[in-house]
């Protein structure tokens, strides 16, 4: 059985041992993991995280493996009130840490499909221990639960009592969307497949980048989960991430153990190095689009040296064209394609398919972006933000400005660069 292991020197493991122990004589420790702002160069709190043994052998007992087992023989409400009560007593005992952290504390939510909700037991235990709502996080996996209703009541009730809701594993297969546009929580704990190896993947930044814009749409924050290194954690912070937890800061420890001025410490060291590099890609970003610009402007000359006619004849004859620079068209003023699209750079040999194609003579334009900003503007020269293009299927941005042909004819000449990392 699954509950039961012997150690080498035969001693047997019992994990109905673990429960009783921790159910009836309470004999389990609350550990705290730090949770840091590179922003704000501050410890702004601390998750709450329960650690088991095996009595007699002292050998780590993994929660996960606890809270099935607990699930399993009808004792998760039970374990899970335990685990909740000794966060707030060990929280509440070292009251100069206390009263200047957020305690985070993970809340079993799968009992919730059981009809238990709004019985007051977590404010209670609260008001027990002197702790204050506004300053305890409630974090709920959202996926555990079946029954909706139930989680949003659930939500709603605490939240009205000044609690903040937080939902964990935020972008993990099975987590949704759909509960945190209807759950509306104070925090959005994102997990770790969303921004490992982020740094050299354009495509995860613009999904972190998407979370983040969600997250302000409906106010929560966004809390990176398991930062291991220091490229992570300024790499999260630039792409928006306002809160921090890993063991960059720190393993999770007894509380009196965690010395919250040598964290500090650390974090503002990290702040230093986000603001170089902030600073640096700002500067790098300036400097790239200047490029891409001047390079439009070289060929708009072009273009008016060229009848419309023979359209990108001449684009492919120069030989300082950036390998970014995809693909080249002409629209005329009323958003109708009036050239052929010229692909250049590395696009060039691409495999075509006809979910992407290059638009052809004739194509309607009214309704992208890079036409209609530039004409509702009234502007001369337009950029877009990142998109995918239907042309290629990369991520990209198009330049878009007015020029005039040597016909004397207006164009709207539209220039599509691959969006890279940092751009």
């Amino acid at each position: 059985m699954r509950n039961i292991a012997s150690t080498p020197s035969g001693v047997t493991e019992n994990l109905y041992d673990v429960l009783n122990a921790t159910l009836e004589e309470g004999a389990f420790s609350a550990h705290f993991q730090p949770i840091v702002s590179i922003k704000q160069m501050a410890c702004v709190g601390v998750e709450a995280l329960a650690r088991f043994r095996f009595p007699g052998t002292g050998r780590n007992v993994s929660p996960a493996d606890l809270f099935e087992f607990a699930h399993r023989h009808n004792k998760v409400l039970e374990l899970d009130r335990a685990c909740r009560r000794k966060a707030f007593e060990t929280f509440a005992q070292q009251r100069g840490t206390a009263d200047q952290l957020l305690l985070f504390f993970n809340f079993e939510a799968a009992v919730l499909d059981r009809g238990v909700q709004g019985s007051g037991v977590i404010s209670q235990a609260v008001c027990e221990y002197g702790l204050k709502p506004e300053t305890i996080v409630i974090e709920i996996n959202e996926s555990a639960v079946e029954d909706l209703g139930s989680l949003l009541r659930f939500a709603n009730a605490y939240r009205k009592q000044g609690f903040l809701i937080a939902m964990d594993d935020v972008g993990k297969a099975h987590s949704s969307l759909q509960r945190v546009a209807i759950l509306k929580p104070d925090v959005l704990k994102l997990d770790r497949s969303i921004f490992q190896g982020i740094a050299q993947d354009g495509y995860k930044q613009e999904i972190f980048r998407a979370l983040v814009r969600m997250g302000q749409k409906i106010g929560a924050l966004i809390l990176s989960e398991a930062i291991e290194t220091e490229e992570e954690a300024v790499s999260s912070a630039l792409l928006g991430s306002d809160l921090m937890q890993g063991y960059l800061f720190g393993q999770p420890r007894e509380l009196e153990l965690l010395d919250v001025q040598a964290v500090r410490q650390h974090v503002a060291g990290l702040s230093e190095k986000y603001a170089t590099k902030s600073a640096s890609m700002s500067k790098q970003r300036q400097s790239t689009v200047r490029h891409f610009v001047t390079m439009f402007h070289q060929l708009c000359q072009v273009v008016g040296q060229t009848h419309l006619d023979q359209f990108g004849h001449d684009f492919s004859l120069m030989p300082d064209i950036p390998p970014q620079i995809e693909s080249l068209y002409g629209l005329t003023l009323g958003g109708m394609q009036n050239t052929p699209t010229v692909i250049l750079g590395a696009d060039s040999g691409r495999v075509r398919n006809k979910l992407y194609e290059p638009a052809q003579l004739g194509a309607n334009h009214k309704l992208k972006e890079y036409y209609l900003s530039l004409m509702t503007l009234k502007k001369d020269f337009f950029i877009t933000d990142p998109y995918i293009s239907l042309a290629t299927g990369s991520l990209c941005r198009t330049f878009s400005g007015l020029c005039t042909t040597k016909d004397g004819k207006p164009m709207i000449l539209c220039m599509d660069v691959i969006h890279e990392p940092g751009m």
